[in-house]
């Protein structure tokens, strides 16, 4: 063969090359201490030239290897092999190695021979013969090995570039395998085998994983078919080993290269060791006829297809097993061999089942080809293993990994196409029936995974059957057959629903925000939020481990959907008894079974899950929805509608926890009369006493309330499957999805609150306001109705405040509807505490729905006020002359007040004012309805005309008068708070409203002296409410009736303190601790209310002096910060009517001016006033050295300048 002049060239280039690194490597053959770091070095530039040379295509040629192997093998001739180095030996297999890539093209077989014997010498165990290596130096010997005995595709040759290969790679690997065969070498190759076998349990990953891949090589290609069962016991074995991760070192999952090389591996031996393939051939088995043809050559003309048709000799003897052929020599496999084979071959596979568990994908893809191949190609020897097999492939089918459920349930509709005597088909069904039925034994021993394994296979099975091929057609209508009217519900329905008893978890997390609940317009912009559902909790499957339980139950309800898509229609035969059982019989735990079943049933058919995208549901699949299921979710909708409401009234009775329960089990328990010593209870008789019914299960509130929610779950289902079909029905859903919404119990009311999304999202409505505004009339008609004598339900009153809150504003056109109502049913249940107060707090929402407006400052001139008392502040002691001169005749009598002694009858009016009085007599007025007569200036002369909301306003006011002496005082509290809240709506027109404050004004006044303090609470504030809005009203008012009612209950409120633990435990006697005390909620309402009167009239000097002098302890820091925020406003409304007033009463108190000297520094500052650091002493009795009140004082002085 001639050679260009540039191959010559890089063929002498690449010999000088290496003849850089040969010759003194050759130099360095005898192995010495003081050589073997050059020699290292050697080796290691070696490897490195070696690889520029072949990579991308070598430059090796015949001589150039010979010239490199020649002081290699140098140095293993001139050294013992068991005293050269780990390192040394490591670099020489990594040289054989590089070699052996160029090498095998050219290699005799006696040299290869060679090679394969020197490196498997490094993975000996240690003996006598050998030296123990290293993991690096077995892992580099193995590498070589397997460059030597792997196979070589055409596409190789192509590294070949001086000398192409004069053969064929087949050939060249034919020989190869041919001499590993033969008897000379085989016993080496079973002792490579066997090194093998201990180094892939080795802890050094690298090791391990080219100790599979060589294990790979040896098993498939020089083992085969006829002698890989000599070494299946073992590889199997130390396969299942590695794959479970139980050598040395492996804590945890096995690393997925290695559980991928092993899975392949164990593959390989099996399907040559038992394959159909080989086993039909040796005559072990008989195949499946594909024909008429192949049927009648197997069956003869007296014969019939029996068992013993597709068995050896050892199993029928009406066919003898031809021996092995001489000339094929090989293992020879017999029946009872393959039957203890196949039976310890199905102990080894069911070892590999907590792989199906494992995190990597790659392990998982791995394992569902491992078994689709052996389940595929064994269909005739691993009989007893088909069932494992395919409950690995039904596992694997359903995995959270996409691309290994693809790759699982393609392999099974693949097996079920190639079923052609439908044994998969049967053992399918079967397995699925035996499911089915342990189901319910397992799920009372709290066996989450066995639950969880058995579960999915089951979903798995319906996911094949429903996914349209027709190989799966079998499937698909035994399903159908199950669930339908001929399928026996009644068997196995009860079996399932004694085992589920569902609970409240005893963690729950808010589901749903207000904001979107209400339909806050401020997110219209994002992205659009998931429903969740408060979720539920199954106590069978409550264990330590909640992610298990979870997975578990998860499981359970994917099963039960599948279950229903693949049945269709047919299961809506299931569907309807399940929901007849929930909403017929009065066994808690069976109804909440039954209605869970149900919905998860409802959801199959209809292919969607309860809170899962925006809409709170997922759609899996667009299914048909034909007439007949349209109709049952009607009916499904009208019997939960139903049931809710019957639900409900019971609710409200249920005992709340155990011990009621146990007292009512314990009501028929033996009265005795004991006579003696005292019986001592000792720990045993507690834990009888504790394992008694009540610690059975969950309360019978509990169950009420789990199967209030599984209703409400129903009803979302349903208005998501009928979507727009839904909107008829809402005259029947509406009220009872409001009245779960107002249920005392949260778990209630946030299912409820993501039902009524639900609802909305599903009938095409923005937010659950604008659904309650277009069916109004519908929601307000059931409240009525459940209003009525013969439907009297107490909490219809809430679900219609509800109904008016979610509303808002836009229940202004349908006001008059609702107030309307509201008085009728007051006029009919006055004598009814409850409904009375409902109803007022019906109204009350209407007050707040239709105030369109913020209440303004009703006193513009605020700021002139302010500037008016800068300046007097700035006027210095001309002010305080004034002051001075006031406070010294503050108790003389004044002069124009009329004489109190009785002069016998004497004309009490001007002469001029005769004819007004004869007017008064011709009209028949006594003087006291005579002064009721008399309006304000103001309010008579105002004509504005009212606005409906105004005129609605003052109905409810005019109307609610009366209650203000309703015997109950929670509802007297309640038309408080209805007044002041209605009074800022008509304070533009005051003629509407003060006719009627005027009359009630004896009755609000009569409020201030309650019995119970939150009425005075709501007392105080009407008041407040009211000097704001009409302060000229009340002027005269607060002047003679309010403050000194004030003034008597801050006397005997700091009386109280005095005598209070709570308070002089604090120090300084001002009201409690904590803002949630009586007295508390009563200083607040009076400050707020003075310091309303101080914003909203004009104070006369006495009040003023009054207020100033009573209210100082509120400035303690003592008090709460809540009172001190309100005291110190307060102060600041007085010092805008007198404000040297403010300063000398606080500066008296301390007996100093806080701001001659800095409080905080010490050091002189600016003084507020001019020579006005001393007190005058006429002062002196406003000394209060208890009071702590000098840094409020700081604050409100220098709000002041």
């Amino acid at each position: 063969m001639s050679h260009s002049p540039s191959h010559d060239a890089q063929a002498s280039d690449a010999f000088q090359k290496l003849k850089e690194i040969c010759v003194p490597l050759l130099g360095c053959s005898r192995l010495t201490r003081a050589n073997e770091r050059q020699l290292l070095a050697l080796l290691d530039a070696l490897v490195t030239r070696l690889k520029s040379l072949s990579e991308p295509q070598s430059l090796l040629n015949q001589a150039l290897i010979q010239y490199v192997f020649f002081p290699i093998s140098s140095i293993l001739q001139r050294n013992d092999l068991q005293t050269v180095p780990d390192q040394v030996l490591e670099r020489i297999s990594s040289v054989l190695e590089v070699l052996s890539k160029t090498w095998w093209w050219t290699c005799d077989v006696q040299t290869w021979e060679q090679l394969v014997m020197l490196s498997g010498s490094n993975l000996f165990q240690a003996g006598p013969k050998f030296r123990k290596r290293d993991d690096h130096t077995k892992e580099a010997a193995a590498r070589c090995i397997l460059q030597l005995m792997r196979p070589r595709s055409q596409a190789e040759a192509s590294v070949m570039r001086k000398t192409p290969p004069s053969h064929p790679p087949e050939e060249i690997f034919g020989r190869f395998k041919s001499h590993a065969q033969s008897p000379k070498f085989f016993p080496i190759l079973g002792q490579l085998v066997h090194n093998v076998l201990d180094s892939v349990t080795s802890s050094h990953r690298p090791l391990q994983l080219v100790s599979l891949q060589l294990l790979n090589i040896l098993v498939s290609e020089y083992f085969g078919a006829n002698y890989a069962p000599i070494i299946l016991p073992g590889v199997v074995s130390s396969m299942c080993k590695v794959i479970l991760g139980k050598q040395a070192g492996v804590s945890g999952w096995q690393n997925s290269e290695i559980c991928e090389a092993a899975l392949l591996v164990m593959k390989n031996e099996i399907l040559h060791s038992l394959g159909d393939d080989v086993c039909v051939a040796q005559g072990l088995v008989r195949g499946m006829a594909s024909g008429i043809e192949e049927l009648s050559n197997i069956v003869g003309p007296n014969d019939s297809i029996t068992t013993s048709s597709y068995l050896g000799d050892d199993m029928s003897s009406s066919r003898e097993t031809p021996g092995p052929d001489p000339k094929s020599p090989g293992f020879v496999r017999s029946t009872s061999w393959l039957t203890a084979m196949a039976s310890q071959l199905h102990i080894a596979l069911n070892t590999l089942a907590p792989l199906l568990r494992h995190p990597n994908a790659q392990v998982l893809l791995a394992l569902a080809n491992f078994s689709n191949m052996i389940l595929g190609k064994t269909r005739l020897t691993l009989v007893p293993s088909h069932a494992l097999l395919l409950s690995y492939s039904l596992t694997l089918s359903v995995s959270s990994y996409s691309e290994v459920s693809l790759l699982a349930r393609n392999g099974l509709i693949d097996q079920l196409a190639n079923d052609k005597d439908s044994s998969i088909v049967r053992l399918i069904l079967d397995m699925t029936q035996t499911n089915m039925n342990s189901l319910p034994r397992l799920i009372p021993t709290h066996s989450d995974a066995k639950v969880q394994y058995l579960a999915s296979q089951v979903e798995a099975v319906c996911m094949i059957a429903s996914s349209g091929s027709s190989s799966a057609k079998a499937l698909r209508s035994s399903i159908q057959t199950l669930l339908g009217p001929t399928g026996h519900v009644e068997k196995w329905g009860f079996s399932l629903l004694y085992v589920l008893d569902f609970s409240i978890p005893s963690i729950m997390p808010m589901t749903t925000a207000t904001s979107q609940f209400l339909g806050d317009s401020s997110n219209d912009t994002l992205e659009p939020s998931p429903i969740p559902f408060p979720s539920l909790e199954l106590t069978q499957l409550r264990s330590t481990n909640s992610s298990s339980e979870l997975e578990a139950f998860k499981s359970l309800e994917q099963m039960l959907r599948e279950l229903a898509r693949a049945g269709g229609e047919t299961a809506l035969y299931t569907l309807e008894w399940f929901v007849e059982r929930g909403t017929g019989t009065r066994k808690l735990q069976e109804a909440n079974a039954a209605l869970w079943v149900a919905g998860r049933l409802l959801e199959g058919i209809g292919g969607v899950t309860l809170g899962g995208n925006e809409k709170g549901l997922e759609q899996n699949v667009l299914q048909k929805q034909g007439k007949k299921f349209s109709k049952a979710c009607r009916w499904i909708v009208r019997a939960v509608t139903e049931n809710l409401d019957t639900f409900h009234d019971t609710a409200s009775t249920a005992p709340t926890d155990n011990h009621e329960i146990e007292e009512h089990q314990g009501s028929n328990t033996i009265i005795e009369y004991k006579k003696g010593m005292n019986e001592l209870q000792t720990l045993l008789d507690s834990d009888k006493k504790r394992s008694g019914p009540s610690a059975s299960g969950p309360s019978k509130s509990i169950m009420l309330q789990v199967h209030s929610a599984l209703l409400l779950h129903l009803l979302a289902i349903t208005s998501s499957v009928l979507t727009q079909k839904f909107r008829p029905l809402l005259l029947e859903s509406l009220y009872p999805a409001l009245h779960s919404l107002v249920s005392p119990h949260p778990f209630v009311a946030s299912t409820a609150q993501s039902t009524l999304r639900v609802i909305t999202s599903a009938t095409a409505y923005t937010s659950p306001a604008h659904i309650l505004v277009a069916n109004f009339d519908y929601a307000l008609n059931s409240c009525s109705l459940h209003l009525t004598r013969a439907r009297l339900d107490i909490d219809a009153t809430k679900v219609l405040a509800l109904l008016v809150r979610l509303v808002g504003s836009e229940v202004v056109e349908h006001a008059g509807d609702v107030v309307e109502e509201c008085f009728d049913r007051l006029d009919e249940y006055h004598g009814y505490n409850a409904i009375v107060a409902g109803l007022v707090d019906v109204l009350g929402e209407v007050v707040r729905a239709v105030r369109t407006e913020r209440v303004d400052d009703k006193h513009p001139d605020s700021t002139a006020k302010r500037n008016q008392a800068i300046e007097a502040f700035d006027r210095g002691e001309q002010r305080l002359e004034g002051f001075f001169r006031w406070f010294a005749h503050r108790h003389d009598p004044d002069p124009l007040a009329p004489d109190e002694d009785d002069f016998g009858p004497v004309p009490q009016t001007m002469w001029g004012d005769v004819e007004d009085e004869r007017k008064k007599g011709a009209k028949g007025l006594s003087e006291d309805e005579a002064e009721e007569e008399h309006i304000p200036p103001t309010a008579a002369e105002d004509d504005s005309p009212l606005t409906p909301l105004q005129a609605l306003t003052q109905q409810i006011i005019s109307r609610s008068l009366y209650f203000l002496t309703h015997p109950s005082s929670m509802i007297r509290a309640r038309i408080l708070s209805l007044l002041a809240s209605s009074v800022p709506i008509l304070r533009t027109t005051e003629s509407s409203v003060l006719p009627s404050i005027h009359k009630a004004w004896p009755f609000v006044i009569n409020r201030l002296s309650d019995t119970e303090p939150f009425v005075v609470t709501e007392a105080a504030g009407l008041v407040e409410s009211l000097v704001l809005n009409v302060g000229d009203f009340m002027y005269r008012r607060v002047l003679d009736d309010v403050w000194p009612r004030f003034q008597r209950m801050l006397l005997q409120l700091e009386v109280a303190d005095s005598t209070n633990a709570l308070t002089r435990r604090r120090g300084g006697n001002i009201g409690t601790r904590t803002p949630y005390s009586s007295s508390h909620r009563t200083y607040r309402s009076l400050l707020s209310a003075l310091r309303a009167v101080v914003e909203g009239t004009e104070l006369g000097d006495a009040l003023a002096w009054d207020m100033t002098k009573l209210c100082r302890r509120f400035l303690s820091v003592h008090a709460h910060p809540e009172i001190q925020s309100i005291a110190r406003e307060l102060y600041i409304g007085l010092a805008q009517h007198n404000p040297d007033m403010v300063w000398l009463v606080l500066c008296a108190t301390i007996e100093k001016n806080p701001r001659s000297v800095d409080v905080d520094s010490g050091k002189d500052t600016e003084t507020v006033y001019a020579n006005r650091d001393k007190i005058p002493s006429t002062l002196a009795f406003l000394k209060a050295e208890s009071l702590d009140i000098l840094g409020n004082v700081c604050v409100v002085l220098d709000t002041i300048r």
